[in-house]
């Protein structure tokens, strides 16, 4: 059994939705998914720095945990508000986040441009 990775466009099932509707899936071509990684911002921290080292600026995916029960990930960016935000460098991706308590977890989804070794 082979697991098949998939995230569906604003408003869609990822479940039941078509190939049309989905942002991403394991199972299209795509950009080979180089690393996933989870990292936490704690207070006083406004920030957190992730390594990735490719030379380049590489395609990234950044989702926040919603850590109130409800097991969902919201991608940032998003229109919901403006709490977090993210950059990308050849060598590093850095989370920001403002006015925000407690500690928030993140998922990054980083994307490389040649299949994975």
């Amino acid at each position: 059994m082979s697991i098949v990775l998939k995230f569906s466009k604003p408003t869609f099932n990822v479940l039941t939705t078509g190939n049309v509707n989905l942002a991403f899936s394991s199972e299209l071509a795509t950009h080979s998914i180089y690393s996933i990684v989870s990292t936490s911002i704690a207070n006083p921290d406004t920030s957190v720095t992730i390594n990735h080292n490719l030379g380049f600026v590489p395609k990234a995916w950044v989702f926040l945990k919603d850590n109130d029960g409800d097991d969902f990930l919201l991608r940032i960016p998003s229109s919901d508000g403006n709490e977090f935000d993210y950059y990308i460098t050849s060598n590093t991706i850095v989370i920001n986040r403002w006015a925000s308590v407690g500690t928030d977890d993140f998922y990054v989804i980083i994307f490389t441009r040649s299949p994975n070794p």
